[in-house]
């Protein structure tokens, strides 16, 4: 949500290991509307449910954020509403494209899929992140606002357009690239912004922590190659390293292409 763009491409790799394999750098960057909301209902929706929270306490904390436009936008109604609440949140917008009803959406299904996995809240929050080939929880194609026991007028009870309306999840740059050379490029990204120097020594962190594979992703362990020599080029292609077919011995390569294209600095050049 916050680390976007190229500006902090090693905390991408450090992450690096809890993320779809499958999936470009750019392509994890919440950069859209309709990105950025998902991921945020999403987050909502664990964390209200780690906080112990039921259906009945998130609606009662989201109160009155149903309301329809022509209610929600207008003074007289809402000197009525808490001022403090959080029916001010996209007031302006139809209820079912709003944060809060969302998040609401959001909870139900997590709720579902926790029950779903027997009870285990752990389990039922790990398969909820981890829907749709990773990217987790999906905005609704439609959303009847009746179904959450939402509304005020006939339109609640009729399934109105959700994802549609939110337009689309990525901006083309973002899917241009394979999940190899978009990986590598973050790579160079990293060496540009860091040095040589320690640049070395997150490749030596990351090659260290790399035997150890996070549970619930599906990735299995690899084996670290040989650290860089101090001072010396990264191992060329062939020579087997922790990051597999995007780790160091693609960046010759992918500096060839860096240069060409204008995003790679030679260290008397930075």
């Amino acid at each position: 949500m916050n680390v976007l763009g190229p500006t902090a491409p090693h905390y991408w790799l450090l992450s690096k290991k809890y993320l779809p394999p499958t999936h470009p750098w750019r392509r994890l960057w919440a950069l859209t509307p309709h990105e950025r909301l998902r991921l945020r209902c999403q987050l909502d929706a664990v964390v209200a449910l780690l906080y112990g929270l039921e259906q009945g306490d998130l609606a009662w904390i989201l109160r009155d954020c149903d309301h329809p436009v022509e209610g929600s936008t207008q003074n007289a109604f809402t000197r009525t509403l808490d001022p403090k609440g959080f029916w001010r949140v996209d007031k302006d917008r139809p209820p079912e494209l709003r944060h809060t009803v969302l998040t609401l959406a959001a909870f139900r299904d997590l709720q579902e899929t926790v029950r779903a996995q027997g009870g285990d809240r752990q389990r039922g929050i790990e398969a909820f992140c981890n829907q749709n080939d990773g990217d987790g929880w999906m905005l609704p194609e439609t959303l009847t606002l009746a179904d959450l026991g939402l509304g005020h007028d006939d339109r609640a009870r009729t399934p109105q357009p959700v994802r549609s309306q939110m337009g689309e999840r990525f901006y083309p740059f973002q899917l241009q690239q394979s999940a190899a050379d978009s990986w590598a490029e973050c790579e160079l990204h990293a060496r540009n912004l860091l040095g040589d120097l320690e640049y070395r020594r997150l490749k030596q962190s990351l090659d260290h922590n790399s035997d150890t594979s996070p549970s619930g992703t599906g990735s299995q362990p690899r084996k670290p190659g040989p650290p860089p020599s101090p001072g010396g080029p990264p191992p060329r292609e062939g020579t087997p390293t922790a990051d597999g077919p995007t780790g160091a011995h693609d960046l010759p390569r992918a500096a060839d292409r860096g240069r060409d294209q204008g995003w790679l600095f030679e260290e008397h050049e930075r």
